[in-house]
C-alpha cells in the first residue's frame, strides 16, 4: 500500500518481550522487517552502535515509551526511559545523519491541565502541574527534549535531522493480534472496550476524550516521514473530542445487541472517589471540562482524512470478539469482573 516503505526496514524490540517478536514477524509484516533486541535504557552509545551503525536508516520512527496500565509509585519508572530512550535514539540519528525523526508522542503532552478552550499543536502541557500523570509528565518531557535537541543540532552543528511527532489519543480499532496471543485483552485501550461490550460500566465520568483510529495514527507516521511539508510539525490525531457517554452510545449503536447503557456518574461521587484514589483524583481534573482539539494540520499537511468514530469502534468490537475476548451478544455476568473498578469507568 506504501510504496515509501519498500525497502528494508530494522526495528527494535525489547529484549525481554518476545511475544511482541512475534506478533512483527507475522505474515503481515515480515517481508521487509528485521528486528534488532534494545532497551530505551542501554544508553547513547549502545544505540549508537549496536542500532543506528548496524541499521544505517535513512528514517526513523521512535514509538516506544513504557506504559504498564498504572500510575507507578515511582514516576521515574515512566519517566526515564520516555525521556533517555528519546535523547538516545535522536542524538544518535542526528549523528549517523538520519533525514527525519517521526516520534509518537500523545495529546497528554498537549492539554494538561484542561481548560475550556480549543487546544492547537502550539499548546503544551504543564509538566509541574498538580496531580499530573507519570505518563502524560513523561511524554511531556521526552517529546520537549527531541526538540530540543533538534534546535541545538541546528544550531551547532551541519547535521540535518528533521523532527516531527504524532499525537494520540483513546486509541483504537483493530489489532495484529492473534486469537492465541495473551496479550490480546491487556493493553488499555482494550480493555476498556471489552469492559463498555460486557456492560461493565454503568457510569462514566464527564469527561472528553478524542478517538484516534490506530490505521490513522499508523498512516499518519509514513506520511509525517515521507510529507515535505510535516518537518517541525506536531500532528493532532483525532478530529474532535467527545464526552465519554457519547462514546459509549456509539459503542450500544454499532453493536445493538449487546445492550450497552452507560448512565452519566453524579461529579459528588466522582469527587468522593478521588479521596482514595490517585487515579480518580487525577481524572476529576478534567471532569466537566468541555475542551477540544484542533487536528487541522493533520488533514491539510498529511492529507488524511479521519476515518469515523462509528467505523473505527465497529472494526474494533469486531477484532475483540474475533479473538474471543468480549461477547457477541448481551451477557449476564455483567458486573462480575475481578478487574472492574465499582462499575464507574475512571482512565
Amino acid at each position: 500500500k506504501c510504496t515509501f516503505l519498500q525497502n528494508a526496514i530494522a526495528g527494535t524490540a525489547s529484549k525481554n518481550d518476545d511475544n511482541k517478536d512475534t506478533i512483527l514477524l507475522s505474515s503481515k509484516a515480515k517481508t521487509h522487517l528485521t528486528l534488532l533486541k534494545a532497551d530505551l535504557l542501554d544508553g547513547e552509545e549502545f544505540w549508537d552502535t549496536e542500532i543506528f551503525a548496524k541499521a544505517k536508516p535513512d528514517f526513523v520512527l521512535h514509538t516506544a515509551s513504557p506504559y504498564f496500565g498504572r500510575e507507578p509509585e515511582d514516576p521515574q519508572e515512566y519517566i526515564r526511559p520516555a525521556v533517555e530512550g528519546t535523547r538516545s535514539v535522536l542524538k544518535a540519528a542526528i549523528k549517523h545523519d538520519v533525514q527525519r525523526v517521526v516520534v509518537t508522542s500523545s495529546v497528554a503532552s498537549i492539554y494538561y491541565p484542561a481548560r475550556e478552550k480549543t487546544y492547537t499543536p502550539d499548546d503544551w502541557t504543564i509538566e509541574n502541574a498538580p496531580k499530573i500523570s507519570a505518563y502524560a509528565k513523561s511524554k511531556t518531557l521526552a517529546e520537549r527534549d527531541a526538540w530540543n535537541i533538534i534546535q541545538e543540532q541546528q544550531a551547532t552543528t551541519t547535521s540535518k535531522t528533521e523532527l516531527s511527532t504524532i499525537h494520540p489519543m483513546f486509541t483504537i480499532g483493530p489489532t495484529l493480534y492473534a486469537k492465541e496471543d495473551e496479550a490480546a485483552d491487556s493493553f488499555e485501550s482494550a480493555s476498556i472496550c471489552i469492559k463498555i461490550m460486557k456492560g461493565k460500566f454503568p457510569m462514566v465520568p464527564h469527561i472528553k476524550m478524542g478517538i484516534s483510529d490506530v490505521r490513522d495514527v499508523a498512516s499518519a507516521h509514513i506520511l509525517a516521514l515521507s510529507t515535505p511539508e510535516a518537518s517541525g510539525k506536531r500532528f493532532i490525531m483525532s478530529p474532535k473530542t467527545l464526552w465519554f457517554e457519547e462514546i459509549t452510545q456509539i459503542f450500544s449503536e454499532c453493536k445493538p445487541e449487546l445492550c450497552i447503557h452507560s448512565k452519566v456518574a453524579p461529579s459528588f461521587l466522582i469527587h468522593a472517589m478521588a479521596l482514595f484514589s490517585h487515579n480518580v483524583a487525577r481524572a476529576s481534573k478534567s471532569l466537566n471540562i468541555d475542551y477540544n482539539v484542533d487536528s487541522s494540520d493533520t488533514e491539510k499537511i498529511l492529507g488524511l482524512k479521519f476515518t469515523p468514530a462509528a467505523t473505527s469502534v465497529t472494526d474494533m468490537m469486531g477484532n475483540m470478539v474475533a479473538l474471543g475476548v468480549a461477547p457477541d451478544s448481551a451477557t449476564s455476568d455483567k458486573g462480575d469482573d475481578s478487574n472492574n473498578s465499582g462499575g464507574c469507568l475512571i482512565s
